[in-house]
């Protein structure tokens, strides 16, 4: 996908950060974030940069190699985020949507996160040990309109509790499934192979609808709840920036 202008990438970052300020779940002041600006402690680059940059410069270059030993290149781990974000375009995700992100550590957790971001979409990281009480929680509090598991994972059904969530959670509309095993019911969920091949050797030309700044919220994570409902600061979420 590609960029529709040039971007002041300083300007940009300033305007998104200044939409973080003087919320009760943020410190930032326009000061602070000049001050963090100035300094450059904040990045104006992005993980979505580096990996572009990778991707050009060296796309045979190996970006993540599976515990099974099969590798996958950066041009490879490029196109496959390019071809999720522009799934979930497709579908009818926009920037500020949620999509929750319950993988175990595979690539397409890297994929799906990053493609997600390239079109201002938030992965919630979701623990996988978490079963329906946890995951109906996040999922509703986030407001997500999609989750991303796998079928199974260590024995456990992931695909069922995520499609029964579906009926629970008013604003879930879309279960994607990793590594889904054939021949299976996928229940009305979306198997990832099957969505990337769809749109595979199409045209890597077509404009973002979102560009990245660094100073977006990237990604939303809890703590575990040791003794209750997982937690984020004030009852909320964490904000990342894409730095």
């Amino acid at each position: 996908m590609a960029r529709t202008a040039p971007i002041d990438r300083l300007a940009d970052a300033r305007d998104r950060a200044a939409g973080l300020t003087g919320r009760q779940d943020s410190y930032l002041t326009p000061e602070r974030v000049d001050e963090f600006l100035a300094s450059q402690e904040w990045e104006l680059s992005t993980f979505l940069d580096l990996l572009e940059t990778h991707a050009l410069e060296r796309p045979s270059d190996i970006s993540i190699i599976e515990a099974d030993g099969s590798a996958m290149s950066f041009g490879e781990l490029a196109e496959r985020c390019r071809l999720f974000g522009s799934a979930l375009v497709e579908l009818g995700y926009k920037p500020g949507d949620t999509l929750g992100v319950q993988l175990p550590n595979w690539s397409e957790f890297a994929w799906v996160v990053l493609g997600a971001a390239s079109v201002g979409v938030h992965p919630v990281f979701i623990h996988t040990p978490y079963r329906s009480f946890e995951m109906e929680y996040i999922l509703s509090l986030c407001q997500a309109k999609g989750v991303v598991v796998p079928q199974s994972y260590r024995g456990y059904d992931h695909l069922k509790l995520a499609t029964d969530l579906r009926a629970r959670v008013t604003t879930l509309e879309d279960v994607f499934v990793a590594r889904p095993e054939e021949p299976i019911d996928l229940c009305g969920a979306i198997s990832l192979p099957e969505l990337l091949g769809q749109r595979a050797g199409t045209a890597s030309g077509v404009p973002l609808p979102w560009h990245p700044a660094s100073t977006d919220l990237f990604v939303i994570m809890f703590t575990s709840g040791t003794t209750t409902l997982p937690t984020g600061p004030r009852g909320s979420c964490t904000f990342t920036p894409t730095f």
